[in-house]
């Protein structure tokens, strides 16, 4: 997402939203190795610390603080011009109105809803270019198989990406798991030793 549709370059301010879960914290791991400066969100003051702490520039709790409005203070009015919408209907709303002039936005996910609306006047009056993308059909999947090879895998080696793991639970506290990964009280993924 970040490197074959995104095209992340050196210097872009890439708005990674939501930025808490697991693939939000690689991602902000990944755009900081590619040379972006990350605004990353979460849901409390907590995880947006933990996201500063994995690379972000500036963390934005969307519980309390206005996302459109915040991205466009900390990059003086001008927006970001790179946007990866992991939640769907919510976010794909505010990485629009977020979006710098030419400006790419990445979906890969909907769990807050499969419906985004799509006001084609900022889509237009932005150029901006909007991409979905799937693991499951993703005409880039050959070419992700070698940045995961040549990028990806080196720098988890070399420590400069970290997976994020909230906490590791056997069989008898999965009921436990699943209620927090309901609530959302998780920072990253939770492993399931049986």
């Amino acid at each position: 997402a970040l490197i074959h549709k995104a095209n992340v370059q050196l210097g872009e301010w890439v708005l990674i939203h939501p930025g808490s879960g697991g693939v939000g914290g690689a991602a902000v791991q990944l755009a900081k190795l590619l040379g972006g400066k990350v605004i990353a969100t979460a849901g409390n003051e907590a995880k947006v610390r933990r996201l500063i702490e994995l690379g972000a520039e500036y963390g934005i709790d969307y519980s309390s603080q206005d996302i459109v409005a915040e991205a466009g203070r900390i990059t003086n009015n001008s927006g970001v011009q790179v946007a990866l919408d992991g939640a769907g209907k919510v976010t794909f709303a505010h990485c629009l109105e977020a979006i710098a002039t030419n400006g790419r936005i990445v979906s890969y996910g909907t769990t807050t809803g499969m419906d985004a609306s799509l006001p084609l006047v900022k889509l237009l009056g932005r150029n901006a270019t909007i991409y979905g993308i799937a693991l499951w059909y993703n005409s880039d999947y050959q070419a992700s198989l070698e940045t995961l090879r040549d990028l990806v895998i080196p720098a988890v080696v070399e420590g400069k990406i970290q997976s994020i793991i909230d906490d590791v639970v056997d069989l008898e506290r999965l009921s436990e798991a699943l209620i927090r990964m309901e609530n959302r009280d998780l920072m990253g993924k939770i492993i399931v030793v049986p």
